[in-house]
């Protein structure tokens, strides 16, 4: 089942704003994660939306591809609006969207949980703050995926693996310099096992201080985890990647494995 599917309750996040209250929530996943299990990533132009006639709870979207970062190039997209249902979600005509699609029932299809961005500001922000906070995050978003698309990167993550760092590791970032909407990414080779077999560096952070001070944390990682999986069944490789944010106020600039 496509991860539009599945819903659980929101994790809460200190420093993550609350942009929507209502009674469907979506579990946050990285963002690395998010593209590994999308099947189509791209931002979109929707030309048309109209009910699928062949299941009430999709509607067909006629689409425009105006970026693309993942898979193949289609002309059209499913959309699972559940419209009577607390998760309903269904796009309008004349707007532009970062679309993370999954195949479902031999179609491409997003929905409510997908992660899809509009890229319009949503009505539903009432303050400048949120509204600028949207954009920011939907502008990290869209700067990790040129970046990694430019330079020929396939991110990874089949088993859904996260990989062990020393608690509190991330507070030692807290107030050091670095670049607005910089990201860092690196590769993990893993053995059926969970160990690490090798690491790699793949984007380091723009700040060479910071890089380095983050380079040797990421060195120490290991091995990967998931919950109450103690093997996989062969060789693979995860990509985790970490964002920089900038000091607002009192608050001190910090890194985190979230692109918030």
């Amino acid at each position: 089942m496509p991860k539009h599917l599945r819903l659980f309750s929101l994790l809460i996040f200190t420093l993550l704003p609350i942009v929507q209250l209502a009674a469907c929530k979506c579990a946050y996943e990285y963002l690395v994660d998010r593209i590994s299990q999308s099947e189509f990533v791209a931002r979109i132009a929707i030309n048309s939306v109209q009910p699928d006639p062949n299941d009430k709870d999709y509607h067909l979207l006629e689409i425009t591809l105006l970026e693309s970062f993942k898979g193949a190039k289609p002309d059209t997209l499913r959309v699972h609006s559940r419209l009577t249902s607390s998760c309903a979600f269904l796009p309008k005509e004349n707007t532009e969207w970062l679309v993370f699609a999954s195949r479902w029932k031999g179609r491409l299809s997003f929905g409510y949980c997908s992660g899809s961005k509009n890229m319009a500001t949503p009505s539903h922000f009432y303050s400048s703050r949120a509204a600028h906070n949207y954009q920011q995050s939907l502008h990290r978003k869209l700067n990790f995926l040129r970046t990694i698309t430019g330079q020929g990167i396939t991110v990874e993550n089949e088993y859904e693996l996260g990989v062990k760092i020393k608690g509190g590791a991330l507070d030692a970032f807290k107030g050091m310099d670095g670049n607005v909407g910089d990201f860092s990414l690196f590769q993990y080779e893993v053995r059926p096992n969970l160990s690490i077999r090798s690491r790699k560096v793949l984007i380091p952070f723009r700040n060479a201080q910071l890089a380095k001070k983050v380079n040797k944390m990421m060195r120490k990682a290991g091995p990967a985890v998931k919950w109450k999986v103690t093997s996989i069944p062969e060789t693979t490789y995860l990509h985790v990647a970490l964002f920089y944010y900038a000091g607002e106020g009192d608050h001190p600039s910090f890194i985190s494995f979230y692109d918030l």
